[in-house]
């Protein structure tokens, strides 16, 4: 609601300079809804290592807990929304040889925010693409509402047991929660998860000049 908000305000400061009447004092701070803590169980659940390894394990017997599956554990190893993962519909995925170590990568788009993303592929995202004749899964074809209700079933057949607290969105946190842990720095993931959001006084934003693929 707070984003709505903003751009709310944000449209009419644009129409008052087009001297469009605005019957509202555009600086009353009582416009916008104050921060609050959100934390929740919910908001906070995100899959260990040892969960992920679980629904790894698990056998599906439907092609919708199939494709839940598949969800999960390339959502969990990518960082990805579920608007890029359908955007990446049988999108290739591509090598990158520039660096030492060479690695699988799948360029995307974020629709939320409008940017270009290089998403690195783990082992387990990467052999599920590959099965897909290297290319990305359908995930065009289900609603959200639909997909975490199976993404739920999925994790509690693997035996998650928080797993009523689990939608796409905890799974893109467990991605960068799992980094996180790992050491991985915050810059690093902040560059496949968010490469819109940069801090523009830090003098990292200011001189990086390494192309999005480098970072």
């Amino acid at each position: 609601i707070k984003a709505y908000q903003n751009y709310f305000i944000l449209l009419c400061k644009v129409a008052k300079k087009q001297l469009i009447n605005i019957p509202l004092d555009l600086s009353d701070t009582n416009l916008i809804n104050s921060v609050e803590k959100t934390s929740s169980a919910k908001t906070d659940a995100f899959l260990k290592e040892e969960d992920i390894l679980k629904v790894m394990q698990y056998k599906p017997v439907t092609k919708n807990m199939m494709l839940a599956q598949k969800y999960i554990l390339i959502a969990s190893q990518t960082g990805m929304r579920l608007q890029s993962m359908q955007e990446a519909n049988g999108r290739k995925i591509e090598l990158c040889t520039d660096n030492k170590n060479a690695f699988y990568y799948l360029h995307t788009i974020q629709e939320k925010t409008s940017t270009e993303c290089y998403n690195p592929l783990f082992s387990t995202a990467l052999d599920i693409i590959k099965k897909n004749n290297y290319v990305f899964p359908d995930f065009t074809g289900i609603t959200l509402a639909n997909l975490n209700i199976n993404i739920r079933s999925v994790l509690s057949k693997a035996g998650i047991e928080n797993n009523k607290l689990f939608s796409t969105h905890n799974l893109r946190s467990t991605f960068v929660s799992n980094l996180s842990l790992l050491g991985i720095s915050e810059i690093v993931i902040s560059s496949i998860t968010h490469p819109s959001k940069k801090n523009n006084t830090s003098s990292v934003h200011i001189y990086d000049r390494r192309d999005m693929l480098d970072k």
